[in-house]
């Protein structure tokens, strides 16, 4: 007697996988099919409720919510009472990421705490901004709330803090309470008083902040060059090894000399910074506040042959050189060639002269620059270390070239991994711009991704 077959979209495991994989208005369709199929999308359709496009949650029913809320494990843009009630009705005990932006009112704070508190150990992101629009109110009630009424949050690695004003005090008790905290950004963020003891969070690697929220309390001495009041931020971080701040003008808020004092008493493994300011605060920076940089970013739109000249002051350590757009990393991944004009065409020597003197560099990412081949086989490189190379060559304007040069070095250098020397080689008769380039690339054995206009090729 054959057993009887089974319909495969019968299987809770194939459901589950199929699930994973379909958006929002396809999970929809899918709850119509039947009992099994509605409780396995539901999943898909609750995980993530962002209420700048989810408006109508707030008026499902008691029951909806209660019955499926526990799916919910993102929460984006909560703002209101209403929001918050909704929340509340859910349960919603499992929440990984959450991002308030709401006003200081009282009995909202206390309501978003209880929130957090109910996930204090699946929490793992959390995005925090409380409006100080009404007077008499302050944002320290939240903390306090939320120090009271939770325990630590065990998982938490990225927190974001803007807008709102806390003791000094406060803030050493909240990184305190958040033990694997790895990620930080803070912005406009009053920190008033003094404290008894400065907690050192020995977990943050990562500080995102402006030079006026770090130095907030320096600031407000009359003679920086003696010691504050309240030391600066880098108190916190002892093992913190990237600083990304942005927003400053000329003449910097803090002299230069007062950065590096804090930096090489306070952040000793300070090895990576990114600018996301103006050129000129970029150069005044880079060559004084630090000491043996390994990774610099700037804003593209601001590279100039000085801003390359600072940053070579660094070429005995540097690794990677990367810059800021307003581009998402996946729009590379598109095929279509990249055909943004190159603001630094005249200025190609100085480009050149960062592949020549940095002997350490690892990644090379100015995704908008164009290269020529003439220059690059002229001046050759030093970095034998070079893993990533995202540039353009002039000369392959079409997806088909770009594609035939990644191609040839991608192939050549599976035969290299290989073994098969013979078979690796690109025929020295053809002078193609595509075999130049290809050429050139296998001279660098540790190279393992290129882009160089239109989509990205990887060697395992």
């Amino acid at each position: 007697m054959s057993a009887t077959r089974k319909n495969p979209l019968q299987i809770p495991e194939l459901l589950t996988r199929i699930s994973l994989f379909v958006g929002i208005e396809d999970a929809l369709t899918c709850t119509q099919v039947c009992q099994s199929w509605t409780h396995e999308f539901a999943r898909t359709i609750w995980h993530t409720i962002d209420f700048d496009v989810q408006r109508h949650f707030t008026m499902l029913d008691e029951r909806v919510l209660a019955k499926y809320g526990h799916h919910i494990r993102v929460l984006y843009n909560l703002s209101d009472h209403l929001q918050v009630l909704a929340i509340d009705k859910s349960g919603a005990p499992g929440l990984r990421r959450i991002s308030f932006d709401i006003r200081a009112e009282l009995a909202l704070q206390s309501s978003c705490a209880k929130i957090i508190a109910r996930s204090c150990d699946r929490l793992e992101y959390l995005s925090l901004s409380i409006q100080l629009h009404l007077v008499g109110h302050t944002s320290q009630f939240f903390f306090d709330e939320l120090l009271l009424q939770s325990s630590p949050l065990s998982r938490l690695s990225r927190l974001k803090l803007h807008e709102m004003a806390i003791s000094r005090s406060s803030f050493s008790s909240l990184l305190e309470f958040c033990p694997v905290l790895v990620h930080l950004s803070m912005w406009d963020i009053v920190l008033t008083g003094n404290s008894d003891r400065y907690f050192k969070h020995q977990r943050i690697k990562q500080l995102g902040a402006p030079i006026d929220q770090i130095f907030q309390s320096v600031m407000c001495v009359d003679d920086i060059s003696k010691d504050a009041i309240a030391p600066s931020l880098f108190i916190h971080f002892p093992n913190l090894t990237i600083w990304q701040t942005w927003g400053a003008s000329m003449p910097l808020p803090i002299p230069t000399h007062v950065v590096r004092r804090d930096l090489t008493r306070f952040c000793p493994q300070m090895t990576s910074f990114y600018a996301q300011t103006n050129t000129t605060v970029a150069i005044e920076l880079i060559p004084t506040a630090f000491r043996n940089l390994t990774e610099i970013g700037v804003v593209y739109t601001n590279i100039s042959p000085e801003l390359i000249n600072v940053i070579l002051q660094h070429r005995e350590t540097l690794e990677e050189i990367d810059v800021i757009m307003d581009l998402k990393e996946s729009y590379f991944e598109d095929n279509e060639v990249f055909t943004v004009p190159d603001h630094l065409e005249n200025h190609e020597q100085a480009i050149q002269a960062l592949l020549q003197l940095c002997r350490r560099l690892k990644k090379f990412s100015l995704p908008l620059h164009l290269m020529t081949m003439d220059q690059i086989e002229r001046n050759g490189w030093s970095c034998d270390n070079l893993e990533v190379f995202w540039t353009r060559i002039k000369g392959m304007e079409t997806k088909e070239q770009i594609h035939r040069a990644t191609q040839l070095w991608h192939d050549a250098r599976q035969q290299q991994k290989y073994g098969d020397l013979a078979s690796c080689v690109i025929d020295v008769q053809d002078e193609s711009i595509e075999a130049r380039v290809a050429r050139h690339l296998l001279k660098f054995p540790k190279l393992r991704e290129v882009w160089l206009g239109a989509g990205i090729k990887r060697v395992q």
